[in-house]
């Protein structure tokens, strides 16, 4: 049986927009890895509900890990510092429960990972803005994150985005919530699913772009010049 924390209430209501999202915190959906050696998540294994930005502590397993029990949105590195310093090759995958999961692209080769959005709950609306393509940067200078309003994004380089929950984002061009702007709308999810867009020309946003964002959009979207819309499952 899961525990709720009913202590912990999360209540997101925008008046201006008509979303309303209350989520309970439930250690059901809070973010866990299981990681292990084996290609089918078989025999010793390395839990982690944290983000690793390298394996300092854990020596052993670097380089060592082709498979995890999964739940919630994780991003597995080739690199240190989730690929901050150079550039390589990266796993995202977004499970609802635990489920076991082979790496196709850094099996063998992991040196850092974190989960997007949320570390309680991967349910909670939020907005995790990365410095390059594929959800790479370092949580200190390579990404921001916010769960609220925020007037001036501070990252000067943006190539990538996940979204989490399911109340949309209104972008803007310029800080305090001035010049151009358009909404990225998560779309309908059972499971909450994130949208995640791994380089945002492919979304048609153009780099470096967001300069503020509002937690919510007008529910009349055609006053926007876009609307970005999809999910990664």
């Amino acid at each position: 049986m899961s525990r709720v924390i009913f202590s912990q209430i999360l209540l997101l209501f925008l008046s201006q927009s008509g979303f309303e999202s209350i989520i309970a915190i439930d250690e059901t959906y809070r973010p866990e890895v299981k990681l292990y050696r084996s290609h089918d998540c078989q025999g010793e294994f390395l839990f982690a509900n944290y983000k690793l930005d390298s394996f300092v502590q854990y020596p052993s397993w670097e380089d060592k890990i082709h498979s995890a029990l999964i739940r919630g949105p994780w991003i597995f590195y080739e690199h240190e510092y989730f690929n901050s310093v150079y550039e390589g090759s990266i796993d995202y995958i977004y499970s609802p429960r635990d489920i076991c999961f082979s790496f196709q692209n850094v099996g063998g080769k992991i040196s850092s990972f974190q989960f997007a959005g949320n570390g309680l709950d991967y349910r909670v609306s939020s907005l995790t803005i990365y410095k390059k393509t594929d959800y790479q940067g370092g949580f200190d200078i390579g990404q921001v994150y916010m769960e609220k309003d925020l007037p001036n994004v501070e990252l000067q380089s943006q190539m990538s985005l996940i979204l989490t929950g399911n109340i949309p984002f209104q972008i803007y061009a310029e800080p305090d919530y001035k010049g151009g702007t358009f909404c990225i709308v998560p779309p309908p999810s059972k499971n909450v699913a994130p949208y995640a867009i791994p380089d945002f020309w492919s979304a048609s946003i153009a780099y470096d772009s967001i300069r503020s964002v509002r937690l919510g959009c007008q529910q009349d979207y055609s006053n926007f010049f876009g609307i970005i819309s999809g999910r990664y499952y």
